[in-house]
């Protein structure tokens, strides 16, 4: 069995003019950072805002 998840906080300025489109954008940039080989299973990955800032992560766990 394997879990996915992903937690985006959308409270800070990046978000105030355009909440989907600074949405789709870190999605992209996760979806990027799963396509690596290697990814480390388990590992949990930061997600920032275009500014910089810390507003989530996405982890997937490998079970069996």
């Amino acid at each position: 069995m394997s879990k996915f998840t992903l937690e985006i906080k959308c409270e800070n300025a990046a978000f105030e003019d355009d909440r989907a489109g600074e949405v789709a954008r870190i999605l992209r940039d996760a979806a990027g950072k799963i396509a690596i080989p290697g990814a480390i299973p388990g590992a949990e990955y930061t997600l920032r805002d275009i500014n910089g800032n810390r507003v989530g992560y996405f982890k997937w766990d490998h079970e069996g």
